[in-house]
């Protein structure tokens, strides 16, 4: 057994993550459910994270308290998006690598190979939108935010149904 007493931010995000990952794949039953039972459904997630990763419950009770408060917050927001939006969730932790790598071809024919994984991609007639969801500081955040380099990926991948559609 090696229950983790000791959390590193980079468990924290992998955590937030498989929250909301298992949180979309059901949250349609969520649409029309009193406070109370969102709640509990998201407490109950974030045991199912902290159990599958290995975490020892009693010797992280600070973090994980803030970690729920995060965790209500972030799926609040998917729970209001996913009802008023046009877009809809269709897949989750979405990997692409190896055969399904991103080849770039630039101008002097080189080739690029971009592998990595989209945390969730939704849908709308012919527009896609792709989420990354970021559990970082707001600093760190906004240096990938600005990078134009991401937008050209997904543009890419997308097979050109990418527009700067509204996500509402």
């Amino acid at each position: 057994e090696n229950k983790n007493a000791k959390l590193s931010s980079l468990d924290v995000g992998t955590i937030i993550h498989r929250v909301v990952e298992l949180f979309i794949e059901d949250v349609e039953s969520l649409y029309n459910a009193e406070e109370k039972v969102f709640e509990e459904r998201v407490e109950n997630l974030l045991i199912q994270a902290i159990e599958e990763l290995n975490v020892a419950k009693e010797r992280n009770q600070a973090i994980l308290k803030l970690m729920l408060v995060e965790c209500k917050k972030l799926c609040k927001h998917i729970l209001f998006e996913q009802q008023n939006s046009s877009f809809k969730h269709k897949r989750s932790e979405w990997k692409f690598d190896g055969e399904n790598a991103i080849n770039l071809n630039l101008e002097n024919g080189q080739i690029i190979s971009i592998e990595g994984k989209i945390d969730r991609i939704d849908e709308f007639e012919n527009y896609i939108r792709i989420i990354d969801y970021k559990t970082g500081t707001i600093e760190t955040r906004s240096k990938y935010e600005e990078n134009p380099i991401f937008d050209s990926v997904y543009a890419v991948h997308s097979n050109g149904r990418v527009s700067r559609y509204p996500s509402f």
